[in-house]
Parts: structure tokens; sequence; C-alpha cells
């Protein structure tokens, strides 16, 4: 393990130590992605998730409690979706994967499910950069509304990573994300960490024409790895559709009739004369059994 200075609690921490420490773990990604609800899931922390720019400043240091396999500190950044950063706030998250004496030595980059060919974007860029990454993607309920899912298998083998589809609100995946990080730093941990002049190279290489073609290719990923949702699951969706279109059609038909500027209006007196007769008639009836 590597020896680091760092806060005990995360920033505004009482006390700065040199120990041995265990290995930092960095979770990144845009924000709304479900980023911050992990870094609690994972530490047992209750930071509020705020998700406006300039919303987070400085990054949140925890000690993994719900990872078994993988004993690690969980540094939460702030949003990111480039690493040429576009505000204050990203590049707090740049510097902090690219600070010499405290990089990371493990990459856990959260991708929302229904923006992914998006939120990859940051994956190969830091992937490209040569860190050690973990893909965790997020809101996949939202996904399978929609009649679809990601293929996880399919997408570690197109973005040749480990990736585990989870709700950070729950702890179904956890222990397989332990181990997949465990992995992958195991593999790694002798390796480089990409450096400062690097990442400049790489800032400065980027052309507009790059980007396009990275983005269209992302488009190809997310294509191929979201499924639509099994046959049984699909009917259901489908007759659930056609009992809504069907209540719709009949709402619409009713809809027509009765506010037909003619049929309308004789429906709505014929009913009123109906109304008023019976009313008669029970009054009749009543006054001739007294």
């Amino acid at each position: 393990m590597k020896t680091s200075s760092f806060p005990q609690g995360g920033p505004g921490g009482a006390v700065a130590l040199e120990v041995s420490s265990p290995p930092l773990l960095a979770l990144v990604g845009s924000a709304n992605s479900g980023k911050t609800t992990l870094f609690n899931a994972l530490t047992g922390s209750h930071y509020s998730t705020v998700n406006y720019p300039g919303a987070t400043v400085e990054y949140t240091l925890g000690a993994s409690r719900h990872l078994p396999d993988f004993s690690c500190r969980v540094m939460d950044t702030p949003g990111l979706t480039s690493l040429v950063p576009s505000s204050p706030d990203e590049k707090v998250t740049v510097d902090a994967l690219f600070k010499e004496a405290f990089q990371p030595d493990v990459v856990l980059v959260v991708a929302d499910a229904n923006q992914l060919s998006r939120h990859l974007y940051l994956f190969r860029q830091l992937q490209q950069m040569g860190f050690p990454l973990v893909l965790v993607v997020t809101m996949e309920d939202l996904l399978r509304r929609k009649g679809q899912r990601v293929d996880e298998t399919r997408l570690s083998e197109l973005l040749d990573c480990p990736v585990i589809s989870l709700d950070p609100r729950k702890s179904d995946h956890l222990r397989d994300l332990s181990r997949a990080l465990q992995n992958v730093y195991s593999a790694a941990r002798d390796g480089e960490r990409p450096s400062k002049v690097q990442y400049e190279r790489f800032a400065s290489d980027l052309d507009e024409a790059h980007i396009a073609t990275l983005f269209q290719t992302l488009d190809q990923v997310e294509h191929l790895a979201l499924r639509p949702l099994s046959t049984e699951g699909s009917q259901k969706a489908a007759a659930s559709g056609r009992l809504r279109s069907s209540t719709s059609l009949l709402s619409a038909g009713a809809d027509g009739i009765l506010l037909h500027p003619i049929w309308g209006l004789l429906i709505f007196l014929a009913s009123m004369c109906a109304i008023f007769t019976a009313i008669f008639l029970d009054g009749d009836a009543a006054d001739e059994r007294n």
C-alpha cells in the first residue's frame, strides 16, 4: 500500500496523519448520475445530493463499509462530463485525478443507463488516459419502464472493462462490485498512473472532429448494449398499452358525442327531462299512497 497524508473523515476533518493507507477509490461521473447516493451506500455516510452547477466544490472522503472484498478509502468528486473542465467544480475533479501524491488506485465511473452514450464519453477519456476502471450503470429501473435493459456482459465486452448495473439505494450487487474492484486493483496496483504531463498532452490533442467521431462510436456502443425486455415483460407492457389505448378511445368517443354542439345538447335536454319526469311521477305515487 502506498503511504499518503489524507484528512480523516473528509474535508474539514480534525487531523491528517501519515498512515499506511488502503487503496483510494475515486467516484466520478456526471451530475444526477447517482454518484453521491452510491458514495453514501459504500461508506454509510449521509451526505445530501445537490445537483446544480457549483454545488460541490471539493471532494469528500470516507472509508468503505459495505464492500466486503475490497477495503478502501472512497472519494466522491464533483460532477464531471469531460476531462477538459468547463467550471471550477469540474476542475476540482480533474485536479484530484492527476494529483501525484493522492492519485486514485481505481476509478469508479458512474453512468446513467438512460443517457448511456453521453456518460460513456468521460469513461472513454479516462480509459484512454490509462486509469484502472470499473463502470457502474445506474437508474436502469427508469430504462426498464421504457421496455429496455442494459446487457452488462455485452457492454463489458465492448468497453473491455468490468460493468456492474445496480441501484445505489439498494445493496443487491455490492458484493459483485466489490469483487470487480478488487480484481482491477490487483491487476493494476504496480502499474504507472497517468501523469499531469500526459494529461496536458491529451487535452491539447482534442479537436472537434475527434470528439464527433467518438460520440458516433459511443452511440453505436449504446445501441449494441441495450436490449428489449423479455418477451413476457414486453407482452405485459404491450397489453397494458393496448388497454390504455382502448380506454382512451372509448373516452374520446364519448367526449366526441357528449361535447358535440347539437347531439350533446339534445342528450343533455333528454337527460334533464327524464330526471324531472321521474321526480314528478315519484311525487304523484307518494300522494296516491297518502
